[in-house]
Formats: C-alpha cells, sequence, structure tokens
C-alpha cells in the first residue's frame, strides 16, 4: 500500500482504520467496508465502519482477518495487536507492558531538543504559546491584534520580540507565500539548557493554570487532581505510567494538524508529606 496512512506513526488504531480507509477509497477503484467484509469473510457488511466508530473492538482473532485482507506485514500486524490492547488494556500496568512494545517496534516521535541558546525560548511563557498561535493561525494583521490573541494579553511589542525569537531560534519560518510554519513539530528541553530556565518556566505555566480556574469557565478548561498514599515502589510505577501518557500526549498532538486554540497541560506529581518531622 504504498503512500497508506504508517501504523507506526498512531497511537489509536481506530483513527489509523479510518485514516487507511480514505486513503484506500481514494486509491483504489475496489475498496469499500462492503467489499473488506467480502473479502474477510465476514457476513456484517459493516463491521470495518463498526471498529473506526468504537460500536465494536478489534479482538485478537479479528486483529488476525484484519491484517490479512489489509496486507499487513508481520511487523505491522504485531504492531496492531499491541495497539489494540495497549487501548483496551483495564490496568496501568498491561498499558505499559504494551506501550513499550510500540515504542519499540515504531519508535518515538521525533523531537527537536533545544540547544544552550534556547534560554530565551523558555523566558517568558508567551513565547512557546506564541509558536503554536502563529502556527495555528498561519498569518496575523498585525502585532496587536496577534498580542491581543493570547491568554492573558500581551503587549505587541512583547509579540514582535517574541516572533522574533522564534525566527532567531529556528522555530518559526515564513514561507514565500506568507504564512508562518513551525519549522519542528516537536520539542524538548535537552539538559543543556539549564535547570533554572525550565524550573522558571514550569512555574510561569503552573501560575497560569491557578489564574485559569477563575479566567475560563469550566467548559473551556480542565482542572482535577488526585490526593493519594503512594509507596516507593508505586511512585516510580506511577511516574512510568505519567511519561508515558505525556509521549502519547506529543505523539496525538503532532498528528493533529487541523485548526484549534493554544493550551496549556500541565502534569504534576509532588509530596505533600515527609517522614521527617520538622
Amino acid at each position: 500500500m504504498a503512500d497508506a496512512p504508517d501504523i507506526f506513526a498512531y497511537i489509536d488504531y481506530r483513527r489509523w482504520l479510518a485514516d487507511l480507509s480514505s486513503h484506500l477509497k481514494e486509491s483504489t477503484r475496489y475498496f469499500s467496508h462492503r467489499w473488506f467484509a467480502q473479502a474477510a469473510g465476514i457476513a456484517n457488511p459493516s463491521i470495518y465502519s463498526q471498529v473506526v466508530s468504537g460500536k465494536r473492538r478489534l479482538t485478537p482473532p479479528l486483529v488476525e482477518v484484519f491484517a490479512k485482507v489489509l496486507e499487513l506485514s508481520a511487523k505491522q500486524n504485531l504492531f496492531l495487536h499491541h495497539l489494540v490492547e495497549f487501548t483496551h488494556a483495564r490496568t496501568a500496568l498491561e498499558k505499559q507492558e504494551h506501550y513499550a512494545v510500540l515504542r519499540e517496534l515504531g519508535g518515538s516521535v521525533h523531537q527537536t531538543r533545544l540547544g544552550p541558546d534556547a534560554w530565551d525560548f523558555y523566558r517568558h511563557w508567551w513565547i512557546p504559546a506564541l509558536r503554536e498561535l502563529v502556527a495555528q493561525r498561519g498569518s496575523f494583521r498585525d502585532w496587536k491584534s496577534l498580542a491581543g490573541q493570547l491568554r492573558p494579553p500581551i503587549s505587541a511589542r512583547q509579540a514582535r520580540q517574541g516572533v522574533e525569537t522564534l525566527v532567531r531560534l529556528g522555530l518559526l519560518t515564513q514561507g514565500e507565500d506568507g504564512r508562518w510554519r513551525q519549522s519542528t513539530l516537536a520539542l524538548t528541553s535537552g539538559d543543556e539548557v539549564g535547570v533554572l530556565a525550565v524550573r522558571k518556566h514550569n512555574a510561569e505555566m503552573i501560575r497560569l493554570g491557578e489564574e485559569s480556574i477563575e479566567r475560563f469557565p469550566p467548559a473551556s478548561r480542565h482542572v482535577s487532581g488526585i490526593t493519594a498514599g503512594l509507596s516507593p515502589a508505586a511512585f516510580q510505577v506511577l511516574v512510568a505510567e505519567i511519561e508515558a501518557f505525556r509521549e502519547r500526549v506529543v505523539r496525538l498532538v503532532t498528528q493533529d494538524d487541523a485548526p484549534g486554540e493554544v493550551y496549556q497541560f500541565n502534569l504534576q506529581l509532588f509530596p505533600l508529606s515527609s517522614s521527617e518531622e520538622s
């Protein structure tokens, strides 16, 4: 299947099946969900669409049927099996086990590591936000209008300086058509950037998260928390689960090319007690 959606780039098997269906309908004369059911020897002509919509889940035998009709390689077949098991796993441990295999088979999303001069990227909260906003909009009328779209708003001067910083760092480019684009989709901070810069950035985002409770209605935000007792072993398991979830978020975001708004997503886990008395 030349130019077909790459299953190794997905973390949601239903989305992959949906994208693959669209691709095959455009690139072949014969493909349809009815044809698929006939080729699979399944009486239900809507089996494909039911799986995509979530009305029916893929069982291991059904995965084999799908893999055969879609002519998946052995590696793709194995990846699909674990992708399905990962989606339907009931415990964090099961999810971690399947996700570990998925990472090994498909690799992680490529993230560009920021260099030492990226201190300026973390200097103010609105610089990362501008990188996302400008790419989302593609173009803007003037610096004042761009600045006014952030929450809380910044000044036109800050907007101009922020975009200039992003261009200097090679994180934003403007094409010949005048539209702004990100030069790389995913970023990660390297050790070279410095702990203090990242700490300052995280502190600013936590502060904005606190303010968001009053700034936005509940329908426009999601704020929740859990207070729980954890053993050292359970803490390590939870940290691993958070890291796996964070990577899944990165993969989801890099696949999402529809227009929308800029969001900040914070993950926090910190102690509220100590075995040592003060």
